[in-house]
């Protein structure tokens, strides 16, 4: 467990620029409906809403703005 881990680091460390493909998808839906859009009806979502509801939740709860962007 300790080598993964380390390797795991090592990555982290060295690709530091990494882009997650899928964080665009979600965080600009997540936007969307802070914006008042509904899910299924005012925008598509490939996903159960359990996936983008708790997420939207918790950025309301704890006040945390998402905001779409390129990963670059």
């Amino acid at each position: 467990a300790f080598i993964y881990s380390f390797i795991f680091v090592l990555f982290y460390i060295l690709i530091n620029d990494t882009f997650y493909a899928e964080a665009n998808y979600f965080t600009y839906r997540i936007e969307l409906m802070s914006n008042q859009y509904k899910v299924y009806s005012d925008f598509e979502y490939a996903y159960g809403p359990i996936f983008l509801y708790i997420p939207f939740v918790i950025s309301r709860i704890f006040n945390i703005g998402v905001e779409f962007s390129c990963g670059s």
